[in-house]
């Protein structure tokens, strides 16, 4: 799966899912373990919170589950 973006969309939000899921964990489990609420994260991803705190969560996730290595 290629991501074409990190803009927030529903598309990210499962390119997170499932890379998070190919390093052996779940998008729950990632929140749970990272202190964040899930919701909240969820939101963030598909930019229905566009604050800069959101913006800062979506930077954070998707370094963290590798999807930025997987933009053109």
């Amino acid at each position: 799966m290629k991501a074409k973006s990190t803009e927030p969309s529903k598309e990210l939000l499962i390119q997170v899912r499932a890379a998070l899921v190919l390093q052996g964990t779940s998008f729950s489990a990632w929140c749970k373990a990272n202190n964040v609420v899930r919701r909240t994260a969820e939101q963030s991803l598909t930019g229905y919170i566009q604050s800069d705190n959101a913006r800062s969560l979506v930077r954070r996730i998707v370094v963290e589950a590798n999807i930025a290595a997987m933009t053109p």
